[in-house]
């Protein structure tokens, strides 16, 4: 069990260092919905040298410390608590346009983190539409905005 949970945690890492961010540009939003849920096909705008892209390309290290870990739980759980500080950073200075998705992101990230620690794994807040909806919105802004992609 201990397992899956860092693997969930792994992933919400990698969803929050590994997207960059943009300006206040406007949006153009539409929400179709598949089988399991709804799919953001949001269109982000924004400058591919903000703060929040330089720090997730300064993240690609760290990112591939996580991978690297996955076969170890008691290392992922240790890179996994090292990475919980960059999360929060790109929670803070995440512009705008993608400020609602990054915080709460990183919020699961830090609940996950704080059960896990109580001993009472708490998956509620990263199974939810608004947890996949948020990372598919952050996925596209990486790539759309700072072109990181993978």
């Amino acid at each position: 069990m201990r397992r899956v949970l860092v693997s969930v945690l792994a992933m919400t890492a990698l969803l929050a260092l590994g997207a960059c961010g943009g300006s206040d540009d406007d949006d153009e939003t539409t929400s179709p919905t598949t089988a399991a849920g709804p799919v953001s096909t949001t269109t982000f705008k924004g400058d591919a040298n903000s703060p929040f892209c330089q720090l997730g390309r300064a993240n690609n290290a760290r990112l591939q410390a996580i991978g690297a870990a996955a076969a170890n739980p008691d290392e992922l759980d240790r890179v996994l608590r090292d990475a919980a500080p960059a999360v929060r950073q790109a929670a803070d200075i995440a512009p705008d346009e993608i400020k609602k998705d990054v915080d709460l992101l990183a919020d699961a990230f830090e609940d996950l983190l704080k059960s896990l620690d109580e001993g009472q794994p708490d998956l509620g807040a990263i199974v939810s539409p608004e947890f996949t909806t948020a990372a598919q919105n952050l996925t596209n802004y990486g790539r759309d905005v700072c072109g990181i992609t993978g």
